[in-house]
Parts: structure tokens; C-alpha cells; sequence
């Protein structure tokens, strides 16, 4: 319903109203529901009861009908009842921000926000959406803090930030619509849309260090083994023949080294967004594989490792990569 509201008011007016709820309620990691916060307006079914209070009040002044009177002075006075009662059911709260788990660019992510008041009194019925998003809708009642996740969608990579948070409330009897806009900081990681990419020549790792295979090869010693018909003379052991301890053949292997690189010079001539893309592609394709990997990116460089924290590390530097500026700045979180 906000969402379909915001659609009739003109650019330049949200503009000047964004400005506006900038200077009278700032953003801040809590904040506490008070009467600066919070605004109050008759929903369509109270506009409707006033309407008609208001006739059943017109029909008692001019036929001077007292039972009438009575009849318009009751509902006058629920009406106002349900004013403070609206009010009360949001006054007072604290509302913070908790956390957000990184996803992938295009998935919905999950804001994690808390509600909680410091009274023992039960509230009913609190909203909290996005502009554009589904609300989730929570209860204090056995306990005086609940947490809602409250869903965004995204729309890019690096820090995802979904904007004020609407909380409101139409509780008790759906006559007045409670509301405020609250900027909690909330933000996120996101991390490039994985897209299989062109097939690549695996780079391997220079060094010695790290996990290594041995194959058949010609440059390193790897043990002797049994003498076999047409094994060449120079690899026959004459030691071991002259202590009279049988004729023995040296075996030779290469060293294999299956630690990858994932290099941005990969795919040359692709764009810098589809660039990232298949990196993230092949980072959970070689993740699942469990083999070592490292990133090369302009500017960036993470060595080779395994694990979810080494995989969370290159995600982070693929979604706050800026082309020609290495990573974006990485912000306290």
C-alpha cells in the first residue's frame, strides 16, 4: 500500500520530503519511537466513521433528538479512544538494526531488525517494510523483543543500502494508521551474480610451498621399484645389484602443483561487472572442488587458501572491487 502511495507523489516532492525527514530524524543504529517520530492519520474505513459521525451529529442538531445525540457523543468518543490507543501501540519502542548475511547480486537479502520496549505492555500488529518490498509483521507479547526479517531487493554488488525502514501499525480496530520512516544504517554485502563463464587454462601456482601432486615425469627421484623388461639402463640401481639385493629401477615423477589462480586477465575484452561474474562462478566451482585458490584482480591480491572464511574473503573482494581503484573502501561494519 506505501508502495502504491509512493507512485502519485512526483519526483521532486519525495525529493524535498527525503531532505525533510533527513533533518528532523537522522539516521542512527537505534532509535526510540517518540511523538517527533511518529505520524498518525484516519485510514480509509476512519475517514468513513467520521463521515459518518459526523452526519449522525447534523441530524441531532436539527431535529434536536437527544437520544441521537447520545448515539454521536459514544462514537465521538471511540473515535478518539482509538487515536490515543493507535498511538500508544507504537510510542515508546526501540527499533535497531542487527545484521544482514551477504548474498548474491539479485537475491532478495534478509535485514535482520529488532523491535523492543522497555514496559511490560503487549503491542500488536507492527509493520516493517521497505519502499517496494513485503512487510513482515510482528507481536510483543510474552516477551518484550522480537526480531523481523525484513526482505530487499538487490540490484547491484558491494554495499546494499535499502533505505528508511517503514514501521507502522493500524492496531486496534484499524481506524488510524500509525507510521514513521526510520534510517537504522541498515546495509549489506553483495556479492557479484555468478555467471558460468568461457572455459579457461588454469594457471598454476609458482613457489614451493603448498599442497603438491607427483606424476609421472623425468625430474625428481621418487623411490625405486621392481626391475621390469625394457627399463633404460641409466635408470637401473647398480648398488643395490652389487650388494647381491636384486636389481632394482629408479623412479622419476614431476611435481604437479594444484593450486589455481583466479586472474582477472582470464577474459580479456569482456566488461568489468561480467568479468566479476565469472570470477564468482569459478570460485564456487573450484570451492566445491576443495582444492587451493587464490585471486588476482588489479591492485588486489589474495593468496592461495581453502575454507569458507578464504571463500568469504574473495567473495568480499570481488563485490567491493572498483575497476582501476582496486577495492572500494571497505566500511566498518
Amino acid at each position: 500500500m506505501a508502495a502504491k502511495a509512493h507512485g502519485f507523489i512526483p519526483p521532486f516532492m519525495r525529493r524535498r520530503f527525503s531532505l525533510w525527514l533527513n533533518r528532523r530524524m537522522p539516521a542512527a543504529r537505534r532509535i526510540r519511537l517518540n511523538q517527533q517520530r511518529l505520524f498518525i492519520l484516519p485510514t480509509k474505513a476512519g475517514t468513513a466513521y467520521l463521515v459518518l459521525v459526523s452526519i449522525i451529529w447534523l441530524l441531532a442538531t436539527n431535529y434536536q433528538n437527544g437520544l441521537v445525540f447520545a448515539v454521536a457523543c459514544l462514537l465521538s468518543s471511540l473515535f478518539i479512544t482509538a487515536i490515543l490507543h493507535s498511538y500508544a501501540n507504537l510510542a515508546g519502542l526501540d527499533v535497531s538494526f542487527v545484521a544482514a548475511e551477504p548474498v548474491f547480486n539479485g537475491q532478495q537479502m534478509l535485514f535482520r531488525i529488532a523491535v523492543c520496549c522497555a514496559d511490560q505492555r503487549q503491542r500488536q500488529g507492527i509493520e516493517l517494510h521497505f519502499r517496494h518490498a513485503e512487510s513482515q509483521v510482528l507481536d510483543l507479547l510474552d516477551s518484550n523483543r522480537q526480531e523481523a526479517l525484513v526482505p530487499a531487493q538487490t540490484d547491484h554488488r558491494g554495499w546494499f543500502h535499502p533505505g528508511r525502514v517503514t514501521v507502522e501499525s493500524r492496531y486496534p480496530v484499524g481506524l488510524f494508521r500509525v507510521w514513521t520512516y526510520l534510517d537504522l544504517n541498515c546495509k549489506g554485502l553483495v556479492y557479484p551474480q555468478p555467471v558460468e563463464g568461457p572455459e579457461v587454462m588454469s594457471a598454476p601456482a609458482q613457489g614451493s610451498s603448498g599442497q603438491r601432486q607427483l606424476t609421472v615425469g623425468s625430474d625428481d627421484f621418487a623411490g625405486f621399484k621392481a626391475y621390469q623388461k625394457g627399463m633404460p639402463l641409466q635408470h637401473l640401481s647398480w648398488k643395490h645389484y652389487a650388494r647381491e639385493r636384486g636389481l632394482l629401477g629408479k623412479e622419476y615423477a614431476d611435481a604437479i602443483d594444484e593450486r589455481l589462480w583466479l586472474r582477472w586477465q582470464d577474459y580479456p575484452g569482456v566488461d568489468s561487472e561480467l568479468r566479476l561474474s565469472y570470477l564468482c562462478d569459478r570460485l564456487l566451482d573450484v570451492a566445491r572442488r576443495e582444492a587451493e585458490y587464490g585471486l588476482q584482480l588489479p591492485g588486489v591480491e589474495v593468496l592461495q587458501g581453502r575454507g569458507d572464511a578464504h571463500s568469504q574473503e574473495i567473495l568480499r573482494n570481488l563485490a567491493l572491487f572498483e575497476p582501476g581503484g582496486g577495492s572500494k573502501r571497505r566500511e566498518a561494519f
